[in-house]
């Protein structure tokens, strides 16, 4: 199923991607929820506007703070060893914030990439650099955070994006 989307919030990528793998989509326009957001999903031929639609929202004003710090936490925490990012994290929760919701935009791409609602070569052009130097920095502070609360799919698909891009 490829969708067309237009200013499609990430919350909604993430809750069409799930209902697509247990099969419950349906082929419709599909209504958001909230009320404040008038946007809905159509079926098309090709999917290269969900791939900009992340490319749109990563640039996006509202979304500028926590790529701006996750960008300064990456430069403080690259090449330092586990305990020192955790403790460098930890010492302000809203920097920690920022840092989860940007690997959690890159966990929502992957998921719409598996699902075929976006263009993975388009997204790959974009984000390719970021993805990989995200994951480079935090990779061993993720694992950590899965053994910590023993979740082994915790930023899997981050990971998935990483490793499909790096072949």
């Amino acid at each position: 199923l490829r969708v067309r989307c237009q200013a499609l919030p990430s919350w909604f990528v993430l809750r069409r991607a799930y209902l697509i793998a247990a099969g419950q989509a349906r082929r419709r326009p599909l209504p958001l929820r909230r009320a404040d957001v008038p946007l809905h999903l159509t079926v098309r031929e090709d999917d290269d506007e969900l791939a900009l639609d992340f490319a749109h929202r990563w640039t996006a004003p509202a979304f500028f703070h926590a790529r701006k710090n996750g960008r300064e936490t990456l430069q403080h925490v690259k090449g330092q060893p586990l305990q020192a990012q955790k403790a460098y994290l930890e010492e302000d929760p809203v920097r920690l914030a920022n840092l989860i919701d940007v690997l959690n935009f890159f966990e929502t791409l992957g998921v719409a990439i598996q699902l075929k609602i976006a263009d993975e070569e388009m997204a790959r052009r974009w984000f390719r650099s970021v993805v990989n130097e995200y994951w480079h920095t935090v990779a061993e502070f993720v694992e950590n955070r899965r053994a910590e609360r023993n979740n082994a799919r915790l930023l899997i698909e981050l990971e998935w994006l990483f490793r499909r891009w790096n072949v």
